[in-house]
């Protein structure tokens, strides 16, 4: 399949995405197709060509009842409310303040539990249901932003845009309305796009992005590092904030190329004034090593899991007090 067929004189190439699971000794034929579709989501969730089901690496039982049975449920999933949000702290690698907070969706179903968003997204995605669930935490984020304690210091919210948003044709006005809804500052909202998604259509991309950055919206290029943009086009990004991604950044205590790609991009955004996030922060060695190389933001496991809004509000208060002693 990955060679390129020729059809009425043209070259086509295609990608395919495959999903394994193998028959065990509790799997019937639903079973087992529920698996191999659970894995087909993660691969195409993680960019992959193949993943195989296997519950220990996280293709696993949440995302296997997250299949094509959560499809006709995420409509009415958005109606009744079922979705909330967590927060996970960005940290400043400078002084140790928290510089803000991204908004990551989780779904309280009411027969599973609560699913993280591999279990959905990626069949939000191909159900074309992920439009509205974007729009939806978008709203959520800018209300409770709307509603912060005056006495957190906490300067915005980060939230993640589908590709198949930024193709809409209104994106800028939605994005728009809602801070004015809101009524929360323009400059308290990013938006984060993978880099991917950037590079798709580069022209409309600019145009839509650049639009929200002169509005006062800041822009993130999530997983960067992964998407090949050419380093004529990185010139003129149209962003703010460049994402480091964690593949890079995970290995960065014990890899030497990691080490001089994290270092090249951190080079690179100072020279044209790109604010740097390293996501996937799990140890004390790669956090003081980000520190060293002149990164500005930190996020990941090491700092702090993402959680629900009363433990985000709790950890924030904890993390001010002892930033004041």
């Amino acid at each position: 399949l990955a060679e390129p067929m020729s059809i009425d004189g043209v070259l086509l190439r295609s990608q395919v995405r495959q999903g394994v699971a193998v028959s065990v000794a509790d799997s019937d034929g639903k079973r087992l197709l529920q698996r191999a579709h659970a894995a087909l989501s993660r691969a195409r969730a993680d960019g992959e060509d193949l993943a195989v089901f296997d519950g220990a690496s996280g293709v696993g039982e949440a995302a296997e009842l997250g299949g094509w049975q959560l499809a006709t449920e995420l409509a009415p999933a958005l109606e009744r409310g079922e979705f909330e949000l967590w927060y996970q702290p960005k940290l400043s690698l400078l002084d140790g303040s928290v510089s803000g907070a991204e908004a990551l969706v989780r779904w309280n179903h009411p027969r599973l539990g609560l699913l993280g968003p591999n279990a959905f997204v990626p069949q939000a995605e191909q159900d074309g249901h992920v439009n509205a669930l974007t729009w939806s935490v978008l709203n959520m984020a800018l209300r409770r932003l709307s509603d912060w304690p005056d006495d957190l210091p906490v300067s915005g919210i980060a939230v993640n845009v589908s590709p198949l948003c930024l193709n809409e044709t209104d994106f800028v006005a939605r994005v728009l309305e809602a801070v004015s809804l809101w009524g929360v500052g323009h400059s308290r909202l990013t938006l984060e796009i993978t880099e991917s998604a950037v590079m798709r259509d580069t022209a409309a991309s600019d145009r839509a992005l650049r639009t929200l950055r002169d509005a006062g919206v800041s822009v993130s290029i999530d997983d960067f590092g992964t998407g090949f943009s050419s380093l004529g086009h990185f010139r003129h990004l149209p962003a703010d904030e460049l994402k480091i991604d964690r593949c890079f950044v995970s290995r960065l205590a014990n890899d030497e190329g990691s080490r001089h790609i994290v270092g090249t991009v951190l080079h690179l955004s100072r020279c044209f004034g790109f604010r740097t996030v390293a996501e996937g922060i799990e140890d004390a060695v790669t956090l003081e090593r980000l520190a060293e190389m002149g990164c500005d933001v930190g996020q990941g496991y090491h700092i702090a899991r993402p959680m629900p809004v009363s433990q985000w509000l709790q950890w924030l208060r904890a993390h001010v007090a002892s930033q004041a002693r």
